[in-house]
C-alpha cells in the first residue's frame, strides 16, 4: 500500500473517531517513507556520466595513441581510474542507490588500475606474465581498500575476482606452467568458498557463491588432463552434496552448470565412443535430476535453524581453506619448475 493511501485511512479512522489524534500522528510517524526518486535519477546520471567519460577516454586514447607513448598512455588510463575513484568518494555512504552509486564507481576505478598497469608493459620491458601480476597486485590493493572503507557486495566481488587473477598471473609466472593456473583458481575458490562457510567472508552466501564459481571455473581449465579430469568430477559432486545438505539452490545450479562444461572433456579423454558418453552423460544428468528432486523434496525449516545449517565453525574452516592454499601452492611450485 502506498503512503499516500494509508495517510488518508488513517485520517478516515480519526474522522470516525475509532482513533485518537495521538494514535494518529503515531501511525503516521511509523508509516515508511516513499523511496526518493532523485536517487534514483542521480544513479542513473551517475552511470550514464561514467560510461561517457569511460568512451571520450578510449576514443581520444585511440586517436593519439601512438603519440601518447609509453608514458602517456597509461596516464590516460590511470587518470580515469583517479576520477572514478574520487567521484566514488564523493557519493554520500547511504544506503539504496548511493551505495550502489559508489560500489559501481569504485569498481570500475579498479578495472581501470588494472587496465592501466597492464599498459606499463612497454614501459618497465616486463614480460606479458610479469605486467600481469603486476597490475592484478595493484587491482587487488585497490580493491580491498575500498572494501575495507565500504563492505559493499560489488567491492567484495571485485577483491576476490583481483585476488583471483593474482594468484592465477603468479602461477603463470612458473618455468612451466601448464594447466597449474587452473589449480590455483581452484584452490582459492574452494578456500574462499570454505572461509565464507566458516564465517570469516561476509556476507557467507555471496563468499559460497563465488567461491563455487571460480572453483569450477579452475576444475574446467584442469578438465583435459587426466588428474584433472577426476579433480573436476569431484568438484561437481562435492558441490552438488554441498547444495543438498545446506539446501543451496545456487550451489546446485553452479554445479549443473560446471557439469555442462566438465563433462565433454571428461567424457572425450575416458569414455571414446559416442555409446559410452551417452551412457556417461545420462548418468550424470540422473543425479543431478535426483539431487534436484531430493532438495525440493526436504522439509523447510524456520529462518534460524536454516541459518545454523548453512553456516559452519569458524576455526575448522579457516583451518581447512588455509591448508587447501598451503598444499596447493606446495603442489604447483614442485610441478611447476
Amino acid at each position: 500500500m502506498r503512503s499516500g493511501d494509508t495517510g488518508a485511512l488513517i485520517d478516515h479512522w480519526t474522522s470516525a473517531g475509532l482513533i485518537t489524534p495521538e494514535q494518529a500522528r503515531l501511525l503516521r510517524a511509523d508509516v515508511p517513507a516513499p523511496p526518493r526518486r532523485a536517487g534514483l535519477v542521480a544513479e542513473g546520471l551517475g552511470y550514464l556520466g561514467g560510461a561517457l567519460v569511460a568512451v571520450a577516454s578510449g576514443l581520444v586514447a585511440g586517436e593519439f595513441w601512438d603519440e601518447l607513448g609509453r608514458v602517456g598512455r597509461p596516464a590516460v588510463v590511470g587518470s580515469v581510474a583517479l576520477l572514478l575513484a574520487v567521484a566514488g568518494a564523493v557519493v554520500p555512504a547511504r544506503r539504496g542507490s548511493a551505495a550502489r552509486l559508489r560500489a559501481v564507481l569504485w569498481a570500475g576505478a579498479c578495472a581501470a588500475l588494472l587496465g592501466a598497469l597492464l599498459l606499463t608493459e612497454e614501459l618497465t620491458g616486463w614480460s606479458a606474465e610479469g605486467t600481469l601480476a603486476l597490475a592484478a597486485t595493484g587491482m587487488l590493493v585497490c580493491a580491498a581498500a575500498f572494501w575495507a572503507l565500504f563492505p559493499h557486495p560489488l567491492q567484495h566481488v571485485t577483491a576476490y575476482a583481483a585476488g583471483v587473477l593474482l594468484g592465477a598471473a603468479l602461477t603463470g609466472l612458473l618455468p612451466h606452467p601448464g594447466v597449474l593456473p587452473g589449480l590455483t583458481v581452484w584452490a582459492l575458490g574452494l578456500a574462499w568458498g570454505l572461509a565464507a562457510w566458516g564465517g570469516v567472508v561476509r556476507p557467507g552466501p555471496l563468499g559460497r557463491w563465488l567461491g563455487a564459481v571460480v572453483m569450477t571455473g579452475g576444475a574446467v581449465a584442469v578438465a583435459g588432463v587426466g588428474w584433472g579430469s577426476v579433480l573436476a568430477v569431484a568438484t561437481v559432486a562435492a558441490l552438488v552434496a554441498a547444495a543438498v545438505a545446506i539446501r543451496d539452490t545456487v550451489l546446485l545450479i553452479v554445479a549443473a552448470a560446471g557439469s555442462l562444461l566438465i563433462l565433454p572433456a571428461v567424457v572425450g579423454l575416458w569414455f571414446p565412443g559416442m555409446v559410452s558418453a551417452a551412457l556417461a552423460l545420462l548418468v550424470t544428468g540422473m543425479v543431478l535430476v535426483a539431487a534436484a528432486v531430493l532438495l525440493a523434496r526436504r522439509r523447510p525449516r524456520s529462518p534460524a535453524a536454516g541459518a545454523d545449517r548453512q553456516a559452519g565453525p569458524r576455526r575448522p574452516a579457516l583451518t581447512a581453506a588455509a591448508v587447501v592454499v598451503a598444499a596447493t601452492a606446495l603442489v604447483v611450485v614442485l610441478a611447476g619448475t
